[in-house]
Parts: C-alpha cells; structure tokens; sequence
C-alpha cells in the first residue's frame, strides 16, 4: 500500500462523522438537517453518500468524509486511486470544500454506473483498489430521494 493511501486510511478510520448519529443513518437514505440527501456507511460509520446534482447539473453520488485537512486545500479536482463499487473497478477523482472531501468517479460511465448500483440494489459495497477496506451503503429509499432531487431542479 502506498504511503498517501496508506495516511487516508488512517484518517478515514479516525475522523468523526460529520453528523451527529441517529440510528437509522445507516439502513436508509434520509434527508439531513441541511436539506442534504445522505445515508451513512454502515461498517465504519465515518463516511457517507451524498446525492445531489453536480456543477454540470446531472445528479451524482458522491462519498464524503469529514477532513479537516481540507480547509487549507485548494478545491482543485485532482486524480483519486481507483475504487470498486460492487466489484466494478471506477476511475476516481477527489476535492475539498470547507472540512469535506469529496470522491465521485472520474468518468460519466463511471457516475451513470454509480447511480444504478443505488436505484438497482440493496446495498452498495465500495471496496479500496488494494482491497483492504470495504464500505457498505444502503442504497433502501434512494430512489425516492432522486425523484425528490429531479422535482426540485424543475423549481424556478
């Protein structure tokens, strides 16, 4: 493993999460107090799934941890190793805003193949390129909450 992979684990495992926990954060996507469409991994606890509509204005899912190595980072999108979601190898890319970084995949493939794994499964299991660490997403109520996202974007 290499050493800045092997650092991101090491602060992944020991950031706290970046909302306070209800206990159905991890079985269900729900909406956070900021309006935000999220559902907490259910193995670590510290990242999330966050869906919403990216600069381009396509809906996206986006992995995000609370890191507060961020607020002295530039958000310029820089190249990620690449992560499996659900056994398919994905390009990744990652930014920071504020005390959050963010992971989406790098391609539009990648970003369509994402958002079916959450509309077509149960769960979605998205596992580290040297397979060390596995996260695990309920993917029940995403539905719901991208019709949410799409009647939102219809709004004047």
């Amino acid at each position: 493993m290499t050493k800045s992979l092997a650092n991101f684990f090491a602060l992944l495992l020991l950031c706290l999460p970046f909302y306070s926990h209800s206990a159905d954060e991890d079985k269900e996507w729900y909406t956070s107090k900021g309006g935000e469409y999220l559902v907490r991994d259910s193995l670590h606890g510290n990242l999330h799934a966050l869906l919403s509509t990216s600069k381009s204005g396509t809906q996206s899912v986006y992995i995000v941890m609370r890191d507060s190595d961020c607020v002295d980072q530039s958000s310029d999108i820089i190249s990620h190793d690449p992560i499996y979601i659900n056994g398919t190898l994905t390009r990744y890319n990652q930014y920071c805003d504020g005390e959050r970084r963010y992971f989406m995949p790098a391609t539009r493939a990648g970003r369509e193949n994402l958002l079916n794994e959450f509309k077509l499964k149960n769960v979605v299991k998205v596992k580290t390129y040297d397979g060390d660490t596995t996260f695990s997403f309920s993917a029940k109520g995403f539905t719901a909450k991208l019709k949410a996202l799409n009647v939102s974007k219809k709004g004047i």
